[in-house]
C-alpha cells in the first residue's frame, strides 16, 4: 500500500461522522495538558526508569552468578581430567615396562 492511499484512507475517515470524533478527542487531549500533569508525567517516568535500572541490575547480577557457578564447575572438570590423563600416562607407561621386561 503506498503513502498516496493511506492518505485517501485518512481523508476519507476524516469525512465520515467518527472520524472527526476521533479526531477532535485527539485534539481535546493534547490541549488538556497542564504543565503539573507534565510534571508528574517526568517523575512517573524517572520512576520507572528508577525501576527498570534496578530490575535489569538485579538481572545482570543473577546472570553473573549463574556464569561464575558454570566457570567453577568447568574448572573442577578440567582438573579432573588433567588427573585422568596423568593417571592414564601413568598406566600406560607402567605396562610398556612390563611388557618389555616380559619380552626380555
Amino acid at each position: 500500500m503506498n503513502f498516496l492511499r493511506v492518505l485517501g484512507f485518512l481523508r476519507d475517515a476524516a469525512g465520515i461522522d467518527v472520524g472527526r470524533e476521533v479526531i477532535d478527542k485527539i485534539r481535546s487531549s493534547v490541549r488538556a495538558e497542564t504543565p503539573e500533569e507534565n510534571e508528574q508525567m517526568a517523575l512517573d517516568i524517572e520512576a520507572l526508569l528508577a525501576e527498570h535500572h534496578a530490575r535489569v541490575g538485579r538481572e545482570i547480577d543473577a546472570v553473573r552468578q549463574q556464569v561464575q557457578r558454570q566457570n567453577e564447575q568447568f574448572a573442577m572438570a578440567i582438573r579432573r581430567q588433567r588427573i585422568w590423563n596423568f593417571v592414564l600416562s601413568a598406566g600406560i607407561i607402567v605396562a610398556l615396562i612390563v611388557a618389555v621386561f616380559a619380552a626380555a
